[in-house]
């Protein structure tokens, strides 16, 4: 199955359009959470002010991952990731969980583009309709009987079968991203750049005010 043909792509860049309106939805929704989370860290706020920053980090900043890795996995279907690009998104990962540690900032480690970047080294296989319901049932498993106790954040039976599930479901699981606003688009685009930015800044806030 290739959904390459099926999404519609942007005239100019030859870019997947959708895809990066959806991305730029997970990139507001991740920049909510960690500003969210920084805010309830260094500051002791009124409790209607702190329940709602709760609120808001696990409803619209648990939006974020997930549809980055369905995004990954429409995007696998149409191309294959090169080693270049994985080397460079590792990079960023490594550069941001060293920032955090060193500052103690409330970010869970590891960063998950390091984590994106291990599971992405199955790319080959995980883009694959026939192996992509197994890799779902076992990274499913993984991610609740087999956890790796030191891991903050996702585990990478979870991002797996999120990607699984993209490339198995494809497009229509973007197309409510088209009620978003086209500004998004350009976000999307840039996902890797916002990200290290919002990160760095955020980093910096932590470590002069903490």
């Amino acid at each position: 199955m290739k959904l390459a043909a099926e999404i519609g792509r942007d005239s100019v860049s030859g870019r997947f359009a959708l895809v990066d309106r959806a991305r730029g939805v997970a990139v507001v929704a991740m920049v909510v959470d960690h500003v969210c989370a920084f805010a309830l860290a260094l500051w002791v706020l009124p409790p209607w002010l702190s329940s709602l920053l709760i609120v808001l980090r696990y409803t619209v900043g648990r939006v974020a991952l997930p549809l980055f890795m369905i995004c990954t996995g429409v995007l696998l279907t149409g191309r294959k990731r090169g080693g270049a690009r994985l080397r460079q998104i590792a990079l960023l990962g490594a550069a941001v969980s060293w920032s955090v540690s060193v500052t103690g900032a409330p970010i869970a480690l590891p960063d998950i583009l390091l984590l994106w970047s291990l599971v992405m080294l199955g790319h080959r296989v995980l883009y694959r309709n026939d192996l992509a319901p197994w890799i779902i049932a076992v990274g499913m498993v993984q991610s609740y009987a087999w956890k790796i106790p030191a891991w903050q954040t996702y585990q990478p039976g979870t991002v797996a079968a999120l990607i699984c599930v993209g490339v198995l479901g494809g497009r229509r699981m973007l197309d409510w991203c088209e009620l978003a606003p086209r500004w998004l688009d350009s976000i999307g685009k840039r996902a890797l750049l916002w990200y290290g930015a919002h990160m760095f800044v955020l980093v910096g806030v932590w470590a002069v005010l903490s």
